[in-house]
């Protein structure tokens, strides 16, 4: 009993201490307050209607010990169970009585006395806690934290503009859903079990959650690389043997990162013609071929020069996405052109490779 008292204490006390910076902003509201409660002019009855009665009424619950700790059960975190100080009309209310003292006197100068003062005690109080650090240039014009913007426009790209399930670390959460609603996060700012608790990244529990969400994406922060994985855009990597190369992005068909015209990635696979001259086995892409599962409209349209790279190095695969297979009924995933298998693995497809493939033997000597 007594311990259970204890741990309500302590998390009150917490929630009070951040609610009112140590008590020192609260000091000030309780001081204006009691002045409105005790004057006697006319003009301060509404003061007291609209400000002072609330409080009370509001403070009954804020200051009630029972209260906090279900609060914070309920939200989990005390830095968020501050939130119940907002509806305190403290702001106003310290405003409302600088400005009566500052039409109670007449002469200049203890006008400039009182302003002086109240702004001394501001700094007092709050220790400048809203200074420096706090306010910084925005890095763009949605005011978006840095990396926000330029992954929500990736995610619109990826899922041609439709609606998409993301699982994203919670500091993501709330700045993606302010710029694209069609981002849908399933888990919001509650995805705390993306960490254990050396607050190293989960890949086990992230992907457990992910597939239980039927999610698209799984966000993953830069400093925490996916375990035995490696970005191959623009690259040819041997891997058992097996060459795989890398085409990322779609055909253009409006402004936007990750797209391309046919001349663009013509460039990109000129490029890498030094590293595909022993030849490739897979080829990694994400728009298809012209012609083989494409569609008619610009958006999901394939590249022509991909035929042209068939042609030339002759991959055994080439794997793409982009054409989903909720477009249309009986969508045909897999063509045959030039000896190269073209497979559209969008939603979920296992490729069985030959165990003789993965003996060191490339599709060209």
């Amino acid at each position: 009993m007594l311990e259970s008292l204890k741990i309500i204490f302590e998390e009150s006390l917490s929630v009070y201490r951040l609610g009112t910076l140590d008590g020192r902003l609260f000091i000030p509201f309780v001081l204006c307050c009691a002045y409105l409660l005790l004057s006697p002019a006319e003009e301060d009855e509404r003061a007291r209607y609209y400000f002072v009665y609330p409080s009370l009424i509001l403070c009954v619950f804020i200051f009630n010990p029972v209260f906090i700790h279900y609060m914070v059960k309920y939200m989990g975190d005390p830095e968020r169970v501050v939130r119940v100080f907002w509806p305190l009309p403290i702001g106003g209310v310290i405003v409302y009585c600088v400005i009566r003292a500052f039409f109670a006197v007449k002469k200049r100068w203890k006008r400039v006395c009182v302003l002086l003062a109240a702004v001394c005690t501001l700094l007092l109080v709050t220790e400048g806690s809203h200074a420096g650090i706090s306010f910084v240039p925005a890095s763009n014009p949605q005011k978006l934290v840095t990396g926000a913007k330029e992954l929500c426009d990736k995610l619109y790209v990826l899922s041609d503009g439709e609606e998409t399930r993301v699982l994203v670390p919670k500091h993501l959460f709330f700045w993606i859903r302010e710029y694209n609603a069609a981002i849908i996060t399933p888990y919001s700012h509650k995805a705390e079990f993306m960490y254990g608790e050396d607050g190293m990244l989960d890949f086990d529990e992230t992907g457990r959650k992910a597939r239980e969400a039927q999610c698209d994406y799984v966000v993953i922060p830069a400093a925490a690389p996916p375990e035995g994985c490696d970005c191959i855009e623009d690259k040819l990597i041997i891997f058992n043997g097996l060459r795989i190369a890398g085409l990322g992005g779609c055909l253009r068909y409006r402004p936007g990162e990750y797209q391309y015209s046919e001349a663009d990635m013509q460039r990109r696979i000129r490029r890498m013609s030094w590293k595909l001259r022993k030849g490739v086995d897979i080829v990694v892409a994400h728009a298809p071929v012209q012609g083989f599962g494409d569609l008619e409209d610009l958006p999901h349209r394939g590249f022509a020069c991909f035929r042209k790279l068939i042609e030339k190095y002759m991959p055994k695969y080439l794997l793409h996405g982009h054409v989903h297979a909720s477009y249309g009924h009986g969508m045909r995933k897999e063509y045959n052109y030039c000896g190269t298998h073209i497979i559209n693995v969008g939603e979920t497809y296992i490729l069985e490779i030959p165990d003789d493939a993965l003996q060191g033997q490339t599709s060209r000597k």
